[in-house]
């Protein structure tokens, strides 16, 4: 299939301001999975969830809706495995996915956002942006993946390399926030069910780690970590604005 857009929900207050951008897609055949995430799974049943629940089941812009449920587990990393391995059951590829989640803080979040679905004309880009063989992933940002990491990422790294086999080439970047647009055939290449499973059970629950706290931990270094992906890959992370005509 085309286009898979996957949703980690932590904070069902900022579906409505992500809704919006992926309303942009109306013209364009797509999936969309949805994963909600909370720290106690008896919350699914309480009427604000029922509601919220009831309120994804009409939407009818997408081709097909597929709904996923999972514990506070690996920040949206864990969330968009959830949906990765719902993929997987269901025996489909896409040509490309659409990585978003609820990132809490709004002015970073509206630029991620903006960057993949803002206008007809940036999705037009980024459509054929992913489509050039030597892109493979799109962000409104980049970071070098040789910048400064902490030691426990650093650590983390390294296992994520051994567990899906990637040969890093000490160079490429990674879109810092995770909310991107990636190749699927990067993911299909690496992803199994069994490895995913492995780390989504190896992510601590609830997990809050950040740089403030000195805490970052496995989900920041999957965040780097997809960058590796698209590099082993022998692929580019671009940026949204990036001329398609650079990457003939």
């Amino acid at each position: 299939r085309n286009l898979a857009v996957m949703v980690h929900i932590y904070n069902l207050s900022v579906w409505e301001d992500i809704y919006s951008y992926i309303k942009n897609l109306s013209n364009i055949e797509f999936d969309l999975y949805v994963n909600l995430a909370s720290s106690d799974e008896n919350n699914f049943q309480k009427l604000e969830y029922k509601n919220f629940i009831n309120k994804l089941s009409k939407i009818n812009i997408c081709q097909n809706f597929y709904l996923t449920f999972s514990d506070n587990r690996g920040l949206d990393i864990g969330g968009f495995i959830i949906s990765y391995i719902k993929m997987i059951d269901l025996g489909l590829n896409y040509n490309s996915i659409l990585k978003i989640h609820t990132k809490s803080n709004d002015n970073w979040r509206f630029a991620m956002l903006y960057a993949l679905l803002g206008s007809e004309s940036i999705i037009n880009n980024n459509l054929d942006l992913i489509k050039k063989e030597k892109v493979g992933m799109i962000g409104n940002d980049l970071i070098p993946l040789l910048s400064i990491v902490n030691k426990n990422s650093f650590r983390y790294i390294s296992v994520y390399m051994n567990i899906f086999n990637v040969q890093f080439n000490n160079r490429g970047y990674f879109v810092p926030g995770t909310i991107f647009w990636i190749k699927g055939s990067i993911l299909k290449h690496y992803f199994t069910k069994k490895n995913l499973n492995t780390c989504y059970n190896s992510f601590q629950k609830d997990y809050c780690g950040s740089k403030e706290n000195r805490r970052e931990g496995r989900p920041h270094a999957f965040e780097r970590f997809f960058g590796m992906l698209v590099e082993s890959n022998g692929k580019n992370s671009v940026r949204f604005d990036s001329n398609p005509q650079d990457y003939i």
